[in-house]
């Protein structure tokens, strides 16, 4: 369903700053369509955003773009999710499936070709984000039951450098965090202050045991 602000107030739904006015010769039929699209923008709100971002890139450059987002102060974990879609091939996309299921496509350690089959099956069989990760993490569809008990457990050390290894290359590494606009940087380091602390003090106990 394709709808504007425009024809949104045209059908007497108007968008304002402190939420939305309905007219009062709104119909009942116009009031449930209107209900339907704010449901469709809601469930794919992450997914428009980062289209969004992706087309402003192409027309505007990566650099006046991530300049507005660090101006318009976007937070962390939006600009992880805008990057991990983005790096998903937009051929990929399938009606069925959300933001999500490309965040764990995007981080999931897959081959072009084996991305295209997950993304396919999940689509196909309707899989949830958790059940797509439990599934290409078992390397064939799991049942919700079987994706609930293993997406339960906590990651390893491992695991955690691995996703972190695969984080830096699409961001670029340092130098891509610091064209990331301003305070991207100062909240990046604070996210990893505890994870930096713990290996420091970890490789001083075990100098200490050696010696």
């Amino acid at each position: 369903m394709h709808i504007t602000l425009h024809e949104w107030s045209e059908n007497k739904i108007r968008i304002t700053e402190h939420g939305v006015e309905l007219d009062a010769g709104l119909g009942f039929d116009e009031y449930r369509e209107g209900l339907k699209a704010l449901k469709d923008i809601n469930s794919r709100s992450k997914l428009i955003l980062a289209d969004y971002v992706r087309q402003g890139k192409i027309k505007y450059g990566d650099i006046a773009v991530d300049t507005a987002m660090g101006q318009l102060e976007f937070d962390l974990p939006t600009v992880k999710a805008i990057v991990n879609i983005n790096s998903v091939p937009a051929s990929l996309r399938e009606h069925n499936l959300e933001a999500d299921h490309y965040v764990v496509l995007a981080k999931a350690a897959l081959t072009p070709q084996q991305r295209e089959k997950w993304a396919k099956t999940a689509a196909d069989q309707n899989l949830t984000a958790s059940t797509l990760k439990a599934s290409i993490n078992a390397g064939e569809v799991q049942t919700p039951a079987q994706a609930k008990s293993k997406n339960h457990g906590v990651a390893s050390p491992h695991g955690l450098n691995a996703e972190f290894a695969i984080w830096l290359r699409r961001v670029g590494g340092i130098a891509g965090v610091m064209k990331m606009g301003p305070g991207y940087a100062e909240d990046i380091a604070r996210e990893l202050a505890d994870i930096i602390d713990f290996g420091v003090e970890l490789r001083e106990k075990i100098a200490k045991r050696v010696i």
